[in-house]
């Protein structure tokens, strides 16, 4: 688990990672452990009035250390997000960043593969999930089953249809369903304090 004061770490390397600067004008320079250990991470943009999405990019696995990961996952989803106009200098104080620091996905073992013997091993604004067979693979992150109101069928769905399938894909044996969780901190306002989400 990250400290908020960890979170406030990680908002800024984002920021500085797109904006050049934070919101202060001042080059951030951090040299923290906890930047050091690796973990699986999400960078989203969203327009400060309208919470509309702007950009999300992550790695679901904990490959790099957090800071390279969070750098880098910034830099994607406000520039490389294919669903989106690139971010510009004049976005930096109308969009918000939200970030999620994900635990290591696990499979969710299931008797079967009908959807009741996956919904009740969704756990709705805890988990997130992955979707995935050899080819393809689609991801929603825990706060995006809340924010859409979805239930644990609704989500187990719409995240098949995010990897590109089917919505009943799950049933399939060549695709495996994994579930993780997420602490996600969002900024209140543009360079602002921030909140905890999940």
């Amino acid at each position: 688990m990250l400290s908020i004061d960890e979170f406030r770490i990680l908002v800024k390397l984002s920021r500085e990672s797109v904006f050049g600067l934070n919101v202060s004008g001042t080059v951030l320079n951090v040299n923290s452990d906890f930047l050091k250990n690796k973990h699986g991470v999400f960078v989203t943009f969203l327009d400060y009035k309208t919470h509309d999405l702007k950009g999300c990019v992550g790695f679901p696995y904990p490959v790099y250390e957090l800071s390279e990961a969070v750098c880098t996952v910034a830099k994607s989803a406000a520039f490389d997000d294919s669903r989106f106009e690139p971010l510009t200098q004049r976005d930096a104080g109308s969009v918000i960043i939200e970030i999620s620091v994900l635990t290591v996905p696990e499979l969710i073992d299931v008797n079967g593969l009908e959807s009741l013997d996956y919904i009740k091993n969704i756990c709705i604004g805890k988990d997130g999930l992955i979707v995935q067979n050899s080819i393809d693979s689609g991801l929603l992150l825990p706060q995006v089953a809340t924010d859409n109101n979805m239930d644990a069928l609704s989500f187990l769905e719409n995240t098949c249809l995010k990897a590109g399938f089917k919505k009943d894909a799950y049933k399939d044996e060549d695709v495996s369903v994994f579930k993780f969780q997420a602490q996600v901190f969002s900024e209140v306002s543009p360079g602002g304090d921030l909140i905890e989400k999940l």
